[in-house]
Order: structure tokens, then sequence, then C-alpha cells
């Protein structure tokens, strides 16, 4: 304990432990000179630290430590202020953890530490800045980072040190539907306060209005090479301190995040908004499949981002102009009967070229245009749903391919719903497909919005069921009406065949059809069709079929002959 207390102490941290049982606290000499006091002052007691908390913090703090002590969470982190003797308040990073317990297994002792994150000597003006910010602030970075970025830039580089801007893009799906600007500005308060307090002197930290980070990191190395792995190195460890659990009141937060690296050298001078740019580009490509979350800024992005723009303002003209075409992927049963379509989107540009649709999905997402993608398509597929019913035709049930940014949205599902019923949509006529990281954001939110789905009669399928590692919990949690296996469940079928074989097995145990994507050969529907599948989707029964095709299929007209 003697040595666990001068390591702590040699840190600057405040350290504290709490005797559970008799509610004694031993607070050390650098806790009490955080809030103003002397080693002999302030009595040793718990209610020292709980009456020094401030108002509006206070129910959240101990409802947190409550949660702890009591098992319902893993860990105990909390950002909070307390007052200090002058009458102001102190932000503090406070960690703790149960390290005794008596005989029955109850939590006895608990020791943890204070670190002042509102008077840390390397980002005292950022921090202060970043916590007076609201959601609805500028959108530009406080002008203290910008300031320090700029010195950095034009005469901080002298001494021939690469250094780093990292841009971190912390991901908020479900966050905003979850929690109100006051919850959403504390929990990203609470982000702030760990990087600032986890990074060395040498790192300054700053936030974006969005929720996103950035750090400019000085004298990585003399070598480009060592200071791109540095760069690397410290992106990876930021994502990792990003990725530990965040407690908020009740809610118990896992984010994660995209990092872009723009390597700054110690002879070019560019312009801060120049770096900013660049870096943006980097997180931007961070996102992309083989990352890991991870991107450095190249020149070419700067020609791919001209393209992308273009295409962007042409894909919102093309959706204002009614313009793009659906396509009709159907799905058939063992005995080629038609049981359902997926709702493909097709975009042919002014020129005739075609975009494909991984392409323009995310120049969706990029530009902030997904979801009125995905609402196009559905107006679409509903008009044609009613048109068909006013004909005589019956549809099979026809699923729509859903962005997770879309459905993380806080109104998505209430206007879906309310575009269904405005053209009379029966009951399972319409489904939508998405895929596990839309069913794995909050529960709370999650739950509420399939809840509405399900009460609409608005079916929801499981799209690449086998991609990812958490997808059973998807199985056991919602109510899904089938899965569809992912695509490399046809690489798998010659090189690991069990491992289909278990997807299909462990949706079947519950009660769910499955649909096998890809199918293009007679090998491939043999062996799904051993392994027990419902459905099946691939060239070997259809390609995708335009509106005119798909309907021949679904209604054949009578072949006309001479009499």
């Amino acid at each position: 304990e003697l040595r666990w207390l001068f390591a702590v102490e040699g840190s600057r941290n405040g350290i504290w432990d709490w005797d559970i049982s008799t509610g004694e606290v031993f607070l050390s000499d650098r806790w009490k000179e955080m809030i103003g006091y002397a080693p002999d002052e302030l009595a040793g007691v718990f209610q020292t630290w709980e009456t020094r908390l401030h108002p509006d913090d206070r129910d959240i703090v101990l409802d947190a430590l409550q949660e702890y002590v009591s098992g319902k969470s893993k860990e105990f982190e909390s950002v909070h202020r307390l007052r200090h003797r002058e009458g102001h308040y102190v932000w503090v990073l406070d960690r703790g953890m149960l390290v005794d317990w008596d005989p029955q297994g109850r939590p006895t002792r608990m020791i943890g530490i204070h670190m002042d994150v509102s008077e840390s000597a390397k980002n005292h003006a950022a921090i202060n800045e970043l916590v007076d910010q609201s959601v609805t602030g500028r959108k530009m970075l406080p002008d203290v980072f910008m300031a320090r970025l700029s010195q950095f830039l034009t005469q901080g580089n002298s001494s021939g040190q690469w250094g780093a801007l990292l841009l971190v893009e912390v991901d908020r799906l479900g966050l905003v539907a979850t929690l109100n600007s006051h919850e959403l500005e504390r929990l990203l308060t609470q982000v702030a306060a760990r990087l600032s307090s986890y990074f060395t002197e040498n790192i300054t930290v700053g936030r974006l209005e969005s929720g996103d980070f950035v750090l400019l990191a000085k004298d990585l190395a003399i070598d480009a090479s060592v200071a791109a792995r540095r760069a690397l190195a410290l992106a990876s460890e930021l994502r990792q301190v990003i990725a530990r659990p965040f407690h908020y009141g009740h809610h118990h937060f896992e984010l994660s995040a995209n990092v872009g690296i723009c390597l700054l050298d110690s002879i070019e001078t560019l312009d801060p908004a120049l770096v900013m740019r660049r870096a943006e580009l980097a997180a931007l490509s961070a996102k992309q499949p083989g990352q890991a979350g991870c991107a450095f800024y190249h020149a070419e992005m700067d020609l791919r981002q001209s393209r992308d723009e273009q295409l962007q303002q042409e894909l919102q003209a093309a959706l204002q102009q009614d313009s793009m075409t659906l396509m009709f992927q159907p799905v058939m049963n063992a005995h080629s009967e038609l049981v359902s379509a997926e709702v493909l989107t097709r975009w042919y540009r002014a020129d005739g070229e075609f975009i494909p649709p991984a392409e323009f999905v995310a120049l969706a997402e990029q530009g902030g245009m997904i979801a009125e993608l995905d609402f196009w398509v559905a107006n679409r597929v509903c008009q044609f749903i009613q048109t068909s019913h006013a004909q005589g035709r019956s549809l099979p049930t026809l699923t729509l391919n859903i962005s997770v940014f879309s459905f993380g949205q806080a109104d998505f599902v209430d206007v879906l719903i309310a575009l269904v019923k405005e053209h009379g949509i029966a009951a399972n006529q319409l489904g939508i497909e998405l895929n596990e990281a839309a069913l794995l954001m909050q529960p709370q939110f999650v739950a509420e919005r399939v809840s509405k789905l399900v009460d609409a009669g608005i079916g929801i399928v499981l799209d690449h069921f086998g991609s990812g590692s958490s997808a059973l919990s998807c199985l056991a949690n919602q109510p899904l009406v089938a899965v569809k296996l992912d695509m490399s469940c046809i690489d798998s079928l010659a090189t690991m065949p069990q491992r289909v074989k278990a997807l299909i097995v462990s949706a079947q145990q519950f009660n769910l059809h499955v649909v096998a994507k890809g199918v293009e050969s007679p090998q491939h529907y043999q062996a799904f069709v051993e392994f027990g599948c419902d459905g099946y989707q691939g060239y070997l029964f259809s390609r995708a079929l335009n509106q005119a095709d798909f309907i021949q299929l679904v209604c054949p007209c009578p072949l006309l002959r001479s009499v």
C-alpha cells in the first residue's frame, strides 16, 4: 500500500480509500490540495466528498457509484465537479475499484484516484472551453486549440521533429436518440476528460461541435517512418481508450471511433484549415473496410474527394428528380416458388456511367443523405405496392435495405411507419433488412424502435448473418422474421462447411427462416438445401429484375396463340 501511495502521489493524482462498512475515507494530501485544503483539514468521512459534489452532478455520480458497488456495472468512472474552498468548482475524473469483500461477498473497501482535468497544464484552456461549449456551439475548433496548431505549424516545428494531427470521429449512433442534449454533452465531456488526462505533455486535445476530437501530437520523431509508426500506435491507443465503457446515470455506453492522421513535417508550412481538411479526408478513409479504423492522409485523397463531392451533388439531384431505378431480387423456396423480393437501387449518371451501390451508398452516408435515399426507396416501393393492389396484383413481401445510419436517426422509424400507413400497406407486405450493427446499438433505443416496427406489421430481417461476432445476441433478443446469410458463406461452403451449418442451425433454434444469398450454381443450391435453408437468392434463380420484369414474374401474362 505504501508503494502504491508513493506511485500515485508522485503522479500528482489524489487518492481516496473508502471503508464502506464504517463510512471512513482516507483522503490523500493531493486530493485535499485539488480543492484548496491543507493536509490536516477535512474530516475523513464519506460526507466530505458527497457534500462537495455539484448539485447538477450529485444524483448521477451517486447512482453510478451505487451501480458499481452493487455489481450492476463493471467499473466506476465519473467526470464531475467538486466545490473548491474558495467557492468555485473543479472538474475531476474519478476512478475507483473494489478491493475487499466480507465472507458473505459484500464489498467492504474501495480505493480510487482523482485527476484534475480542469487545471491540467497541457489542456487548461481547451478543457475549460469544451466544458462550456454546448452541442449547438460553434462549428469550428476552440480558438485556443487552433492557435496552438497554428503556432506549431509556423514555429513550433523548428526542431526537425515530425508531428501529427489526429481527428477522432466518435460513433454516436443511437446516442442522440437515447440522451437529451445536456446528457449527450456530459457524456462527451467525459470522453474529453478521459483523453486529456490520459495522454502526455506533448499532446494537446481539442473538440469539434459534433463530438469529434482532435489531438496535436508534437515531436514524434525526426525520421518520417518512425513518426508514422508512432502516430499509428497513438491512433490505436485512442480507439482503445474511447472503447472503455462509459457510465452515465443508468446508461452504459461502449463507444467506437475512427481516426484520421495527417503527418506534419518540419519543412512544409501549412495553413491550419488545410491540415484539418486533410485529417478529415483521412478520417473518411478510416471508415472503409480493411482500414481497422485508422488511416493516413495521402495526396490521392484530394482527387478522390473532388470526384466524391461532384457525385454527391449529382446524387442529390437524382433523388430530387426521381431519376434513380428500383430493381427486385427474387427469393425462392426449395420448390422454386417466389416467396419475397429484396428491393435494390441502381443509379446511372447522365452520361450513362453506372455507379455501384456500395459507392453511392457510402457517398450518401458521408454527405448526410442516406436517410433521404432510404425514404426515397421506401416511398417508391409503397407506391408500387399500392398501385399493384389497386390493379389486382398480389405481391410477395418486399424488403428494403435500411442503413444503420438511417435507423440511428431519432425520427426515422416514425416517418417510415407514417409512410406505410399513408399508402395503406397491409401487415407483412413490407419488411426491412438491417445488419447487426443497427441491432447492437443501445438496447433501450433499439427495443423501442423494433417494437414500433413490429406493431406496424413491418418484418425485420437480419442481413449479413455470419459476418460479425455478436449476431447471436440479435437472434435471442430481437423479434426477427428471418436471417440472410452473409455472402462469405458461399466461400465457406468449400473451405469450412461446418461453419455455415452452425450458422444455419443457430438461427433455426430461434424458429427463424434462413435465406442463402449469392446462390449461383447447382452445387451451392444443393449444399444449402442439405443444411436446411428455407430461401434462396442468387443468379441461379434470377438476376435482379426491373419493375416490368418483376411484375411479369409475379403475374405472368397468358401466352397468345393463333386459332
